[in-house]
């Protein structure tokens, strides 16, 4: 698979991005387009490419699969309009604009388009980064310093103030991106600057004009910006150096002292300095991933462009500060106002833990704007393909023997719900018809607007018509992303939860924990015919393959492993969530470097006899459950947990499926295994995930709970990752302003 890049911008920048995408396999250079034609021509002629002085000319005349848009401050818009409006990939350089307007422009066609998007901030690219806020997991920062003493760059346009931006947004830009994914977001900046004496001969290069008909970039810059974490930073820029001096940032904890740069991190905790390289070269790791993210490798680029609008808002305020002596206090995303986006990987919200002993007491209403007294919900519907909402809604009259939920928090389900969101579902194609457990084309099951979606709810009960709960009893539940419910004890799952439980762990308790465990259960019943004593007949000691490291993928494994498998390995394409899968003491393994080859060589049980025990597949793409099949030993059985919202046309049945003698088993939460389901009901599945989070939650909430917002954020979260802008493990919906 070849991908061809339309080039824009032919300056140092450019070339070097066109000499790392030439290295990059399977990827060519198509076009060449810079506004000076000179320079277009020269690197056009190095490359024996076309060279273009308009993007819209270069774009209608080449057929490309993404664009790179690598030019200074001032030039951007046309070439990113260009490739939006044909609904192209987008990798645009830093800083994304010179001021905001142009850049605020763009971040909307971006939201507009729902197109793949990278930028320049390349710094996130590195291994020390990603170790550093590890390591500040553990120790928050009190203080962060950030440095940019530099030279300035040999560009005529780089000194005008009217065409770079100032040092700050072109060059400290990279530090405040690396200050917003480790300290989070800044909420006010005060700064100040320098300018030298305009004393010396004034240019006449062509670009620029004489010095007086433009201001001069600071000297010097100082800032002082504020976090909403707590932390505070100072940040110091100049551009009198001979030579670049430092490029930096240095965070103080509590017993712990980090500097990282783009050489690498240095840790000090006060007895022991620890010195660590930045792995690749961030510089090629930036394009590779964009590439990979056009491709549908990797769910998203590190720093999609909303993301580095964030950081560039931050320079812009702390140039707005040194110009005019005022402090500058940031705004809410002016396209979205929702809770900010770090990224490929976003920073976890992770409240301190609370008890269900410590949410008020029964009738005290756990969110001040909740309508429950007025008898009324807000509910977060799927009205359309691409378009999520919350909407008022009328709560029925509770019933004699009915009970009535105030919603703490909903989790979101990604996998199906955001198959709604997309238009993928297979229910929107077809229907299951009841009797015949058959799909039947051409007649949807379910249509638009989806007024019930997830199935993750934690509850309180704030009006009881039945003996069976009190007021004030804590429930996990199954009813949609919405901040009240009427529900039927005698028709629903409503499970009570345990006092000492995190309440935000409760949303894994009524359906999405059985899913796990009913396929634990199914590999038992596989394992023993039918005689299961208990869900570690499956597993123990046993050697056990999951594919797939999302949530389900993940929960199964750390299952698998407290119940005594020999060894669990997960395996999934994406390195974020395979760094996830070794924090948590797996083996983990890329989901595209054959894991079937590698654990056969790992795992052997005898003569032609390797490979895992039993797997458990929790990716719904064909490539996973391929890689599955080729993992399992000669008569072993894959238990799949998946949701193929697109099918699974690439399984190749006709190879280790049949000459392997090859069992696979659906273990959708719906249908437990056969003669078990009396033992095993959905309350005894929910009993097994509460004990998983009983021994295992601090863990749990640690690693899997990677987002917390407010319920009012749910569609703009929803939107996010349906777009692959956000990475989440799991997402909570906190309605309780508690739990945030």
């Amino acid at each position: 698979m070849t991908t061809s890049i339309a080039l824009i911008g032919a300056g140092s920048v450019g070339r070097r991005h066109a000499g790392v995408l030439n290295s990059l396999p399977g990827v060519r250079l198509a076009s060449i387009t810079d506004a000076h034609e000179p320079a277009a021509q020269a690197l056009a002629g190095e490359l024996n490419l076309p060279a273009f002085t308009s993007p819209e000319a270069a774009l209608d005349a080449v057929e490309v699969d993404a664009v790179y848009v690598c030019v200074p401050p001032f030039a951007h818009g046309p070439g990113e309009r260009a490739a939006l409006s044909r609904g192209l990939p987008l990798f645009v350089e830093k800083p994304v604009g010179l001021g905001r307007d142009v850049a605020e422009e763009i971040g909307a066609l971006v939201e507009e388009s729902g197109v793949v998007t990278g930028t320049g901030y390349h710094w996130r690219c590195m291994d020390s980064v990603e170790h550093a806020r590890k390591l500040l997991a553990d120790a928050p920062p009190l203080l962060a310093n950030g440095y940019w003493l530099d030279k300035r760059p040999p560009v005529p346009w780089w000194g005008r103030m009217d065409r770079s931006g100032g040092q700050v947004v072109e060059q400290l830009t990279h530090v405040l991106d690396t200050a917003r994914f480790l300290l989070g977001e800044a909420v006010e900046v005060y700064a100040a600057g320098l300018r030298r004496a305009l004393e010396e001969t004034a240019p006449t290069d062509e670009v620029t004009g004489p010095r007086e008909d433009y201001e001069e970039v600071d000297d010097a810059t100082a800032a002082t910006v504020r976090f909403a974490s707590g932390t505070v930073a100072t940040l110091a820029a100049t551009s009198v150096l001979a030579a670049k001096h430092r490029a930096s940032l240095h965070t103080v904890s509590r017993g712990l002292y980090l500097e990282l740069s783009e050489e690498g991190l240095s840790s000090f905790d006060g007895s022991v300095r620890t010195d660590m390289k930045c792995g690749e070269d961030p510089r090629i790791a930036v394009d590779r991933e964009f590439i990979e993210a056009v491709r549908g490798e990797r769910e998203s680029t590190r720093v999609p462009y909303a993301e580095a609008l964030r950081s560039h808002r931050l320079a812009c305020a702390i140039a707005e500060s040194a110009r005019t002596g005022a402090p500058v206090k940031l705004q809410p995303d002016p396209l979205t106002e929702r809770r900010p986006d770090l990224g490929a990987e976003p920073a976890p919200v992770r409240p301190s833990a609370i008890l269900l002993t410590d949410l008020p007491a029964a009738g005290k209403a756990t969110d001040p704007r909740s309508l429950t007294a007025a008898n009324r919900r807000r509910n977060l519907v799927v009205s359309a393909a691409g378009s999520v909402e919350i909407v008022d809604e009328e709560l029925p009259e509770v019933p004699d023997g009915g009970v009535l939920l105030e919603t703490l928090a909903t989790g979101l389900s990604a996998g199906t719900e955001l198959a709604f969101v997309k238009g993928n579902h297979p229910g929107l194609s077809s229907r299951l018809h009841p009797e015949l457990s058959l799909f039947l084309p051409g007649s949807p099951g379910t249509g638009y607007p989806v007024r019930r979606l997830g199935y993750m709810e934690v509850a309180k009960v704030v009006r009881s018509r039945t003996d069976a709960f009190a007021e004030g009893d804590v429930l996990a539940s199954a009813y949609g992303h919405a901040t009240a419910h009427v529900a039927d004890p005698l028709a629903e799952h409503l499970v009570p939860l345990p006092a000492q439980l995190d309440p935000l762990l409760g949303v894994f308790v009524a359906h999405f924990g059985p899913i796990c465990a009913n396929g634990l259960l199914h590999a038992a019943a596989d394992a023993t015919g039918g005689m299961v004593r208990g869900l570690q007949d499956g597993v123990e000691g046993r050697l056990v393959l999951v594919t797939g490291a999302g949530p389900i993928g993940l929960m199964t494994a750390l299952f698998a492993s407290s119940l005594g498998a020999r060894e669990v390995a997960v395996a999934d394409a994406d390195p974020r969530r395979r760094q996830l899968a070794e924090e948590l003491g797996f083996l983990a393994v890329d989901l595209d470097d054959d894991p079937g080859r590698l654990l056969k060589t790992r795992w052997r049980h005898g003569p032609g006899d390797r490979g895992a025990d039993v797997v458990f597949q929790c990716r719904g793409r064909a490539e996973a459950l391929h890689a599955a099949l080729r993992a399992v030993r000669p008569q072993g059985t894959v238990i799949d947990l998946a949701f193929y919202t697109q099918g699974a046309d690439a399984v190749r049945l006709g190879e280790e499926f049949h000459h392997n003698g090859l069992s696979l088993r659906c273990a959708q939460i719906g249908r437990t295994p056969r003669g078990l389901s009396a033992q095993w009901d959905r309350g005894r599945l929910s009993a097994e995930t509460i004990k998983l989070l009983r021994s295992h939650g601090d863990l749990i909430r640690k690693h899997f709970v990677t987002d917390v917002v407010p319920f009012e954020d749910g569609p703009d979260l929803m939107h996010q990752v349906a777009r692959r802008e956000r990475h989440v493990i799991t997402a909570v919906f906190a309605v309780s302003p508690l739990l945030l």
